[in-house]
């Protein structure tokens, strides 16, 4: 990273700092500098916020289209799973961490033989059903906490699960040294610490701190920014950051849902997403930055609408064939419960509705023959079944293409 990168609108300013790096067989001390940021909010203009007031408001009406649709589903909180499963899987795909909603579907019921890549995209949706349920309100302490469930899946030495970092560490070198990193975020010690005060004050002004408000999309924009450029973790940053991002307008009280999904838009642009903020470090263009990550709320939510009217759909269906496969209440319980975890056993189904093990053998059965189950193995011992039309809804880039399911006996 060169100094020269950095212009005079740049929001920040470059700290000497050192990192270890391979030198041969040893490790040495090389020498460089840091990009230390300013606290938020920045200093954009009115004429910038005039030119981006389009594109904010395109994405705020998808935004609250997509809340008001997910509001009026009959299990609102059963049915967003799909979403948060399609979330922390792209969200790793970015960090080429690759795991198939049907490996994660696997993984819920069988953890024995799953890969190192299904366990951490597995421990994404544990920390972000974390944060979605702690009582704690944005916070260090909360990110900490959700960052140990973060890299619970993830092995290897130095990781610090749920611990800021002590170290430098640099990004996108491609010679392993700090001076060639494309970028260096700030020094560990006092510049980190102040710089994570500043940011957790973002997140919670108060009376005594007021501060210029934006509109939340671009506070939103603007906080994802902070805290990829902060960098405060060994590992698992941008995975982080991005949970943050679903998580905020929740924990700031103006979503009822952790909204909005975007990792499907920024891992389609992954390279674009990098740049620009990279930019905003390097020029100050905030502009740019804020308008891309408008451009990906507005495109997820307008497909999370599609997707909210393929869940429904599917779920009617699901319901109608287990009232056909049976009387029994259990058959439309399982149904639905599908929509949380896509893959059963018969021990499972029997712990969940407290029924005998061949009365759970029976339920499954029943959803294969009604077309919503199939097993997964091919043994005659530990069955797994899955619910596949949920997985190819959760993995479709668009949900109008699998076309709508039918129930059995209708035209």
């Amino acid at each position: 990273m060169q100094p020269d990168q950095f212009q005079p609108r740049a929001p920040g300013q470059l700290k000497p700092t050192s990192a270890k790096v391979v030198r041969g067989d040893r490790l040495a001390d090389e020498q460089g500098f840091a990009f230390v940021p300013h606290p938020l909010p920045p200093d954009i203009d009115t004429s910038t916020l005039g030119r981006l007031l389009n594109p904010i408001d395109r994405a705020n009406s998808q935004l609250h289209l997509l809340a008001g649709a997910i509001r009026v589903l009959p299990a609102p909180d059963v049915l967003l799973r799909v979403f948060l499963k399609r979330e922390v899987e792209h969200s790793s795909r970015i960090e080429n961490t690759i795991a198939s909603a049907r490996e994660l579907a696997l993984f819920d019921v069988d953890q024995d033989d799953a890969r190192d890549e299904v366990r951490e995209v597995h421990a994404n949706l544990v920390a972000l059903l974390f944060g979605c349920g702690s009582a704690l309100p944005l916070s260090l302490r909360l990110i900490r906490e959700m960052h140990a469930k973060l890299l619970s899946g993830v092995r290897g030495e130095d990781k610090r699960p749920g611990q800021f970092r002590s170290g430098q560490v640099y990004i996108g070198s491609t010679t392993g040294g700090l001076r060639n990193a494309r970028f260096v975020p700030p020094p560990p010690g006092s510049d980190l610490e102040q710089c994570l005060r500043d940011y957790e004050q973002f997140l919670n002004p108060d009376e005594r701190r007021p501060r210029r408000h934006f509109p939340p999309l671009v506070e939103l924009a603007l906080g994802h920014y902070q805290f990829e450029c902060i960098h405060p973790f060994a590992d698992g940053n941008g995975r982080m950051g991005r949970l943050l991002i679903t998580l905020t307008g929740l924990k700031a009280g103006w979503l009822e849902f952790p909204l909005p999904y975007i990792s499907p838009f920024l891992d389609r642009h992954r390279q674009e997403y990098c740049d620009l903020m990279l930019r905003v470090s390097t020029h100050g263009d905030w502009e740019a930055w804020i308008e891309f990550f408008c451009r990906a709320v507005e495109v997820e939510c307008a497909d999370g609408m599609k997707r909210v009217r393929a869940i429904d759909r599917l779920r009617s269906v699901y319901r109608e064939r287990a009232q056909r496969a049976g009387r029994s209440n259990n058959l439309v319980r399982l149904a639905d419960l599908l929509f949380v975890q896509q893959a059963v056993t018969a021990t499972w189904v029997r712990r969940l509705l407290e029924i005998s093990q061949p009365s759970a053998q029976g339920l499954i059965e029943r959803l294969v023959d009604a077309g919503i189950l199939t097993e997964a193995t091919g043994r005659t011992y530990k069955r797994v079944y899955v619910a596949d039309e949920i997985i190819r809804l959760i993995e479709s880039d668009d949900p109008d293409s699998l076309g709508h399911p039918q129930v059995p006996g209708t035209p």
